[in-house]
């Protein structure tokens, strides 16, 4: 582990001090992982940038955690060496059946990142003790010099991590990853530092179109969830660095109701005309949840402000469908009151927030929200959908057809709703030549 440890300090201090060039000539791929690595975390509330004492917190954080004894890694399979990596456990049994349902064999296991920080090695425990006791000074003081305090002391978490996640895939001799939750800003580092030890590497990127987290990305390979996602690829080219593309499907395609996936059942009539899906922007700016700077909250509120009036004047039923943060009990009378200052007639009707979303796809005409995952979805299933991606259109391909049911400000929203609203789904998805992005065959491979 010496030399892993000596590889890994070599390769994050030369990915971060090519960051700083402009146009590197040399070791481009490092350069664009120190890029990725600068970005914001989805790790820390947004306060954390400007938190004098984040540093303290970081590194208070990691020593309790490097004396607990976790279980970062489980075995499923002992024969397969192929495992499956992600941030958190909630959701590694659904990740599990999703590339069960695509390649045909059961993961040989899960590796949780958000465990890693933990008691795995004696000796590992002790160096990062020291390291941590001997760096706190200085990267206490370099945290005052950046914009982003956190950063300095998010690399040393970030440090410890890789170490942690090579010494659990030398030990258990895993040679594939399923790289799930590559949005955060170490994924391509990480990426770069396993490849470099002979791990191979597949990306999954959801469904969510690359532009937002994933304009670079470092991978052996690369499995597409969306349609629209093949487009970025090639539109991204000069910072995509990987070796082969790979079509799949949204993650959540097989949890699916069954009667989506049967051809007919969709284009019958609905009660509700249209659909909202909130992106719950305004509730994450109220518990200073990460801001993305779209300005979310003031662009979803006049979305959902328009929708409610063209509803209103055209006496037609919406439903809204809450997005999972909002359906938290904690959250619930702060929700109530929120709504209330929205919703004040009888054309409005909220979706029952114990049942999935995707339940009441069929519910509903049209589908439309800010931006959502669950209008990726939506289309992959053949559902009608608008998407109103305000204040962050930078980025999409230019001349894609995906555009065609992007609005681009609440001054063509209702334009395009009147041109979709009342056509058929096959209508629909052939005018908008959307025709690619649905869902057509059962059978998958790699």
């Amino acid at each position: 582990m010496v030399i892993v440890i000596i590889k890994t300090i070599w390769y994050y201090l030369l990915a971060n001090v090519l960051a700083i060039s402009k146009n590197p000539k040399v070791l481009v791929r490092l350069y664009y992982a120190g890029v990725s690595n600068k970005r914001l975390t989805f790790r820390l509330p947004d306060n954390s940038k400007s938190d004098v004492l984040i540093t303290f917190r970081i590194y208070k954080r990691l020593v309790f955690n490097l004396l607990k004894k976790k279980k970062p890694l489980e075995v499923l399979n002992a024969k397969n060496t192929t495992y499956i990596f992600d941030a958190n456990f909630s959701s590694i049994y659904l990740r599990n059946t999703y590339i069960k349902n695509l390649t045909g064999i059961d993961s040989g296991g899960f590796i949780i990142k958000e465990d890693l920080i933990s008691f795995i090695n004696l000796w590992l425990t002790i160096f990062y003790l020291i390291c941590l006791t001997i760096t706190f000074v200085p990267v206490f003081v370099a945290s005052l010099f950046y914009n982003k305090m956190y950063h300095p002391a998010l690399l040393m978490q970030e440090f410890i991590e890789i170490i942690q996640l090579q010494y659990l895939v030398k030990k258990n001799k895993i040679t594939h990853l399923h790289y799930f939750c590559i949005y955060e800003r170490e994924a391509n580092i990480w990426a770069f530092i396993l490849m470099k030890i002979g791990v191979y590497i597949n990306k999954i990127p959801s469904e969510v179109p690359l532009h937002f987290w994933n304009k670079i990305i470092i991978a052996n390979e690369l499995s597409t969830c969306f349609g629209y996602q093949k487009q970025e690829v090639e539109y991204y080219k000069r910072t995509m660095f990987i070796d082969k593309v790979t079509s799949w499907v949204p993650e959540t395609l097989f949890e699916a109701p069954k009667r989506f996936l049967s051809k007919g059942s969709l284009g019958i009539n609905t009660e509700f005309k249209i659909g909202f899906f909130s992106s719950g922007n305004w509730l994450r700016h109220h518990i200073n949840d990460l801001d993305l700077g779209f300005n979310g909250k003031a662009n979803e509120e006049l979305l959902l402000k328009t929708l409610i009036n063209y509803c209103t004047q055209n006496k037609i039923k919406m439903k809204v469908f809450l997005h999972p943060l909002e359906k938290k009990e904690i959250y619930s009378q702060v929700v109530n009151s929120y709504y209330e200052n929205f919703i004040n007639n009888k054309t409005v009707f909220f979706a029952d927030k114990n049942t999935k979303s995707i339940e009441g796809f069929d519910t509903i005409e049209l589908g439309i929200a800010l931006h959502s995952t669950l209008m990726f979805e939506r289309l992959v299933l053949g559902f009608k959908t608008i998407i109103a991606p305000w204040g962050y259109h930078e980025g999409f391909v230019p001349n894609s057809s995906f555009s065609n049911i992007c609005s681009r400000s609440s001054d063509d929203i209702i334009e395009l709703i009147e041109k979709n609203i009342n056509l058929t789904s096959d209508e629909f998805f052939e005018q908008n030549q959307l025709s690619d992005f649905v869902y057509q065959s059962p059978s998958f491979s790699t």
